[in-house]
């Protein structure tokens, strides 16, 4: 089925991520409705745990990137207190982080405002950046929308910057309560 112009599909889009060798992700909302993970929420808000698959798609993926010489880097950008999806996610990104992938916290009580971008996107090689949209109202996947190379040189500038002012997970996760 025919799309518009420089949107991409969800395949599209892991296809994409899979062919690269370094991947950078800016994450900004506090939640996430995604269907795949929706039972193991709940499960998660009734008991307060969460298993942990390290066969998972992701953990793969993981490992074939750092096993290339590339890796996967994530910064989300968060204001406390957390949110339950924020917990909820933070128990895998543990596992993530000790698998190789560089993952960071940017907590914006201690930095304020950076100017950083409202969106999430994905800097893929330093070579294509795509823009991920969201609904405001409960973090639903929208669109994928592949930007011009004009908007590469600025993304960047926000890679580095969130990269800069943020600290590793397994650091940040040491001053949370229990």
């Amino acid at each position: 089925m025919p799309h518009r112009e420089g949107v991409l599909t969800r395949d599209e889009y892991v296809g994409r991520i899979d062919a690269a060798k370094w991947c950078f992700r800016l994450q900004v909302h506090p939640v996430y409705t995604v269907d795949y993970e929706q039972p193991e929420f709940r499960r998660y808000l009734e008991t307060g745990t969460r298993e942990i698959d390290p066969d998972s798609p992701w953990f793969g993926r993981i490992r074939r990137l750092v096993a290339a010489g590339g890796g996967f880097q994530r910064v989300y950008v968060i204001e406390p207190p957390l949110t339950d999806y924020q917990r909820y996610v933070f128990l895998s990104y543990h596992h993530y982080a000790q698998a190789g992938e560089d993952l960071r916290i940017l907590d914006v009580s201690r930095t304020g405002n950076l100017g950083l971008p409202d969106y999430d996107f994905s800097l893929l090689d330093d070579e294509a950046v795509i823009k991920l949209y969201y609904s405001s109202d409960n973090g639903t996947p929208l669109e994928r929308e592949l930007l011009p190379d004009t908007a590469l040189a600025q993304h960047r500038r926000y890679k580095e910057l969130a990269l800069n002012h943020s600290v590793p997970f397994l650091t940040y996760e040491e001053t949370l309560d229990s």
